[in-house]
């Protein structure tokens, strides 16, 4: 689709598809390489020479040839690799592992990553980092795991960039939800974990609201992992989850701090995507597949 997730230029499909025919080719596995050259001759790129080239080859035909260019006479500069794009559409998905170079880790996302939903799962056999679109439900292999790793940093940082929601102990030692201000060296404790029903109760992944005013949490008081809020204003803490058994973790919230998205064994046993609206209304399963979906994190 070449206007996929409606911020992916074309000509990275074209790429993406070029690549996996090639690692096809590397494998003998001539039957996938001629489907991947075949989507990519498909798109509407400007220059399909590379594709026309292999197709050409697998079907034993003469090379086509390019018109002859002007050569500029100047200084010779070294070609830059062409790299996988950042996101593969689902329909290229491959379970062969892709090298991929050693690149910077930025401190940010990319624009184009912006208010998707990046989680793990193990659909191609082991853990990688996938990006699915809210709105059209859209999934693509994102290439590069530093993704959510960073998008993960993103999640207990307060709005105003200087707060940090974070976990530690209280005099009890039981891990609480607190929050620390390094410009003032201050912590502020902002959940009061009762060990009296549950010897081992704890609170763990913080996630902080857009507007500030909430922070997202798990907490298992209850014997369960379920989702709690916490309202920095009034204190209040309101449970958003409540299982038999099964259990719910990792909450974040959606950009304008309507909903919240999360994963759970509810249903199926496996750990899937689900979503509900900040008050715990509406929950519901996004997933709904055969495999493991973990740690969801909702990009702004």
């Amino acid at each position: 689709d070449p206007n996929y997730l409606n911020g992916f230029a074309t000509v990275q499909l074209y790429t993406a598809y070029l690549s996996l025919g090639d690692q096809a080719m590397q494998r003998k596995d001539r039957t996938s390489a001629r489907s991947f050259f075949d989507s990519a001759s498909a798109l509407p790129v400007e220059d399909k020479s590379a594709v026309q080239r292999r197709l050409a080859s697998l079907a034993g035909l003469p090379l086509p040839t390019r018109p002859p260019v002007e050569i500029a006479t100047g200084p010779i500069i070294e070609p830059t690799p062409t790299l996988l794009p950042l996101v593969v559409p689902e329909a290229a998905f491959t379970p062969t592992p892709t090298p991929r170079p050693t690149v910077a880790i930025p401190d940010t996302l990319p624009a184009e990553l912006a208010n998707k939903i990046v989680f793990l799962s193990d659909r191609s056999g082991y853990p990688e980092v996938y990006l699915m679109d809210p709105v059209s439900g859209a999934i693509g292999l994102i290439t590069e795991p530093w993704v959510h790793a960073v998008a993960r940093k993103t999640l207990a940082v307060a709005p105003d960039g200087r707060r940090e929601a974070i976990v530690q102990e209280d005099q009890s030692r039981i891990l609480q939800i607190k929050v620390y201000d390094p410009e003032y060296n201050a912590t502020q404790q902002i959940t009061a974990i009762s060990d009296k029903e549950n010897e081992s109760a704890i609170a763990y992944d913080p996630a902080w609201s857009p507007t500030g005013r909430q922070i997202a949490y798990v907490s298992t008081e209850s014997r369960g992992d379920e989702i709690y809020t916490a309202d920095l204003e009034t204190g209040v803490i309101r449970r958003l989850t409540d299982n038999a058994w099964e259990w719910d973790k990792h909450p974040s919230f959606s950009p304008d701090g309507s909903q919240i998205v999360f994963y759970s064994n509810r249903e199926t046993g496996r750990k899937q995507l689900w979503i509900m609206n900040a008050d715990g209304t509406n929950q519901r399963n996004l997933s709904r597949n055969e495999y493991n979906d973990w740690d969801p994190i909702w990009t702004r």
